[in-house]
């Protein structure tokens, strides 16, 4: 049968690959390790990133909220952080 299961498309849908240019490059000399919190409360040791700069952000009950650019600024990396270490749950329920 001539079938495609709908876990592998979604697999597939995952596997695509996007590689941009930041509009602004991240300083190598700046980045550095860190605590990074998971789900459940524990931690794990993560490369970090830091950019100073002019960017869309967005502050409000729970969660800050910015939109890196890449490129000419058509397309942007919107990342979401929640204000608690443990605050992913009610972030993602908002």
């Amino acid at each position: 049968m001539d079938r495609i299961d709908p876990l592998d498309i979604l697999f597939l849908i995952n596997a695509i690959y996007f590689k941009g240019t930041w509009a602004e490059q991240f300083d190598k000399d700046v980045t550095y390790e860190r605590d990074f919190h998971l789900l459940g409360g524990s931690t794990t040791k993560r490369m970090m990133m830091q950019q100073d700069g002019k960017y869309q952000y967005f502050a409000a009950d729970g969660f800050q909220a910015v939109s890196l650019p890449y490129g000419s600024g058509r397309l942007s990396m919107y990342l979401f952080v929640p204000e608690k270490e443990d605050g992913l749950p009610d972030l993602l329920e908002q």
